[in-house]
């Protein structure tokens, strides 16, 4: 940075970097601004925008841009989380359990079934995923 730049950030997404941009950027004549969205629709509608932006690029097959863009949906989804209050990496970490159980359940059921989870076919993984949607 130089003499005459303008920094724009959030005061969130960057934690600490707040104080740490307002008081030595300034020092140097870098004007540092920050924002933050104010409400959920507005969040919201940044997530959408963000993976507009993935499957964008998906299309042009750029690994690095798409690599950019999710990261760019990640941050936006952990501002969503942040305006309900949740903290995503709870909310990530249940999403997990979760996950493995259903899969745990897709297991058990190929088992069942006599065949390897490769084995199944699309609507027989299909079938097992919805069935265990209802397990607990």
């Amino acid at each position: 940075c130089k003499k005459g730049d303008n920094i724009l950030a959030s005061n969130y997404l960057f934690g600490n970097t707040y104080s740490f941009f307002k008081e030595t950027f300034s020092e140097f004549g870098v004007e540092t601004r920050f924002i933050d969205f104010e409400n959920l629709e507005e969040a919201s509608k940044k997530v959408i925008e963000e993976l507009n932006e993935v499957l964008t690029e998906y299309k042009f097959g750029n690994k690095s841009r798409i690599l950019e863009e999710v990261g760019d949906l990640i941050f936006s989804c952990v501002n969503v989380a942040r305006l309900l209050n949740i903290n995503p990496e709870d909310s990530l970490q249940k999403t997990t359990d979760k996950f493995i159980k259903r899969f745990k359940y897709i297991e058990d059921g190929a088992i069942k079934m006599n065949k390897k989870v490769e084995e199944l076919d699309i609507k027989e993984m299909d079938q097992l995923w919805s069935q265990s949607k209802n397990f607990k």
